[in-house]
């Protein structure tokens, strides 16, 4: 995501937010993603692609929800 905005491919962005920004950046998509993951587990045993890999390894189809 953060390299839609900044690479030059996507908005190219890098030059006009500087470090500090883009720290700042990294900081909140941090914290947004921690907080989605807080809240996947409240409900979930295991993230989606642990419970694939899971399910692959095991040869069926494990619980999901707690």
């Amino acid at each position: 995501m953060a390299s839609l905005l900044f690479a030059g491919y996507g908005l190219g962005l890098a030059a006009a937010v500087g470090p500090a920004g883009a720290l700042v950046f990294a900081v909140v998509i941090f914290a947004a993603l921690a907080g989605a993951a807080a809240l996947w587990l409240t409900r979930f045993r295991q993230g989606p692609f642990e419970w694939i890999l899971r399910s692959a390894t095991y040869w069926r189809v494990q619980r999901l929800r707690r």
